[in-house]
């Protein structure tokens, strides 16, 4: 296992390092606390990057704060679902997608207070999400499933 972590995590840094060997080191890469993106916290702290003669910085922000750190030039890469690597198009930023480093299926889900016991019950209340990524279209497509729309609940 932790033999297959840290060639995974080497692997990715390696292509994005040689995908820009034009750029001035560290590589600096931004990510979020999502689960399939730890591997690279373990390569951070078990200096596996610095072992394989990688030089990176990896930044750590909130999800939606990292996509925007990418749009504006603050890194040099971002650990994102795909689908949101398209917003950082509307500024005009070229991206370029490496790899696929994991799949969610499944994992996915709409977690509810007590008393929430379907997306029916969702009518009304307060949902938070980030709007306009993957989350946002999950909401949105649960709603549709069951007869409702974003009108129905109040996102915050």
């Amino acid at each position: 296992m932790k033999t297959t972590l840290r060639n995974t995590a080497l692997a990715l840094l390696a292509t994005m390092t040689l995908s820009s060997a034009s750029h001035a080191a560290p590589l600096k890469i931004g990510y979020s606390d999502w689960p399939g993106y730890t591997i690279l916290e373990v390569a951070k702290q078990k200096g596996w990057f610095k072992e394989a003669g990688l030089d990176v910085e990896m930044v750590w922000f909130d999800y939606a704060a990292s996509i925007d750190a990418l749009a504006a030039g603050k890194i040099d890469a971002d650990m994102l679902v795909a689908s949101d690597a398209l917003v950082t198009g509307a500024t005009g930023a070229k991206t370029k997608i490496v790899t696929l480093l994991d799949f969610s299926e499944g994992s996915d889900m709409i977690v509810g207070a007590p008393g929430i016991e379907s997306i029916k019950d969702l009518k009304g209340k307060k949902v938070g999400v980030e709007l306009n990524l993957v989350e946002h279209l999950l909401l949105l497509q649960a709603l549709k499933q069951n007869g409702m729309t974003q009108n129905d609940v109040v996102l915050v």
